[in-house]
């Protein structure tokens, strides 16, 4: 291993991107989870200020979730912004809540599995911050 002179930069790391493999009934079990968030949002949001915006992040996450069940292409990839991982986060916790008080059992583990999934979409993307 040489050393490094005086002056001289080392290249930057390139840093990987979060990826997640959706399967069907994972990106229904989304979808069901967006409704539970909209709902959620119009019954309780009179008194947030970013409701609009909201509102159009929970349009093209629905959009893309919609295409993702329409195409048959299915090792296409949909990328998710920063806003788009962040209310897919709380909207998978806020269906897990929904789905325990329902006692919707069959559903709990596939939804746990994907609030972890997205918590570390989240700690990855404060990390490249």
């Amino acid at each position: 291993m040489g050393k490094k002179r005086k002056g001289e930069r080392q290249p930057m790391p390139s840093q990987p991107t979060s990826k997640l493999l959706l399967t069907l009934p994972t990106v229904r079990l989304l979808k069901d989870a967006m409704r539970v968030f909209e709902e959620s949002l119009a019954q309780n949001g009179d008194h947030l200020s970013n409701v609009p915006f909201a509102r159009e992040v929970i349009a093209r996450v629905k959009t893309k979730l919609d295409e993702m069940l329409q195409l048959e292409d299915w090792k296409r990839e949909t990328p998710f912004d920063y806003n788009e991982v962040h209310l897919l986060y709380a909207a998978v916790h806020l269906y897990l809540a929904d789905l325990k008080l329902a006692q919707t059992d069959e559903l709990l583990l596939p939804c746990l599995v994907l609030c972890w999934q997205f918590s570390l979409m989240v700690e990855a993307a404060h990390v490249r911050r």
